[in-house]
């Protein structure tokens, strides 16, 4: 089994605003009914006569006054922008911003959320892309899970991301040329990004026990958690060997992501936990995120990537590039 480094397992949120297709936190009133309450209907009591008003068995008709229901505002081309903003530059995010350390600045994060959206929507107008305005609530509920637990396993961002994904979906598929993110279409389900070294676009969707997959750099399959890929060229998810089970070598990937196989004090392999982010390595299997950084042909170390998607980065909390 080759060491499947190249597989670009540790997307982190370098794709930061370029992914953040539905912000980077959602203010949990945001979605709320938030159009203007229509005319108050009549309520009062219906008329009735004096005879009426006296009789022993006398019934009030009831009102039968149709009532308002007032609908909330629709989610337009028009008006994706604002409420974008609205929802990413919230508490949730500045709390996430805070256990990651990096100051929080409103409108830095409003200014540059509303400028990447500009240009998407600008692009919808000019008939290079779509925008499909029914994705905007699930994303914004997604991206809520997501930002409540700030640093995520890459499969569950993944999982979690996918409604996002498709809210401003590119027309490059994977293996295209591509310079951004934001070109790259994603598959349903799935997330989509732009390749920096091999300058294509590549996407990545989870399936579960017995679903098709591979570590294609271009097309990523990946299991689900509790799973893995028997083959880097293809094959169908199997149960993974749990923590302390035995397995074959540092290219066994029988551990599942997250996990290693390595020796322990006898000398026996073991599945256990992978090396954590900047943990030197000298395969990526080694490593939490199944890449090693900095590797060469010549050998020699490198380090750990970081396995979890941080759902707060500069250009999100600070608005910088």
């Amino acid at each position: 089994m080759a060491d499947v480094r190249s597989a670009k397992l540790a997307v982190t949120l370098s794709l930061s605003l370029a992914l953040v297709g539905c912000g980077s936190s959602v203010d949990a009133g945001a979605f709320a009914d938030d159009a203007a309450p229509g005319d108050d209907a009549d309520t009062s009591a219906p008329t009735t006569d004096a005879a009426e008003e006296t009789s022993a068995d006398a019934t009030p008709t009831p009102d039968t006054t149709p009532t308002q229901d007032t609908a909330p505002t629709p989610t337009t081309i028009d008006n994706v922008c604002t409420r974008w903003s609205d929802a990413i530059c919230a508490t949730p995010t500045k709390d996430c911003c805070t256990r990651r350390s990096i100051g929080y600045d409103a409108a830095g994060c409003r200014k540059a959320v509303t400028g990447m959206c500009s240009t998407l929507v600008a692009q919808v107008k000019a008939a290079q892309r779509t925008f499909n305005a029914s994705q905007f609530d699930a994303c914004a509920q997604a991206w809520r899970s997501l930002e409540a637990t700030c640093s995520v396993p890459f499969v569950e961002y993944v999982k979690g991301y996918a409604p996002c994904a498709q809210m401003f979906p590119g027309t490059t598929g994977a293996g295209k040329a591509c310079t951004d993110d934001n070109e790259c279409i994603a598959p349903t389900g799935g997330v989509a990004f732009c390749d920096k070294s091999a300058k294509t676009c590549a996407t990545a969707l989870i399936v579960p026990k017995d679903g098709a997959c591979s570590y294609d750099q271009t097309a990523l399959r990946l299991c689900d958690t509790g799973y893995y890929c028997p083959s880097q060229t293809g094959g169908k998810c199997k149960a993974v060997t749990p923590p302390g089970g035995s397995c074959s070598s540092v290219n066994d990937v029988s551990c599942g992501l997250g996990y290693q196989c390595a020796p322990d004090a006898m000398g026996n392999s073991k599945c256990k936990v992978g090396l954590p982010d900047s943990a030197q390595c000298t395969n990526g299997l080694q490593c939490a995120s199944w890449t090693c950084n900095g590797l060469t042909p010549f050998g020699g170390m490198g380090t750990c990537s970081d396995p979890y998607a941080q759902m707060a980065s500069p250009a999100v909390c600070q608005g910088v590039p």
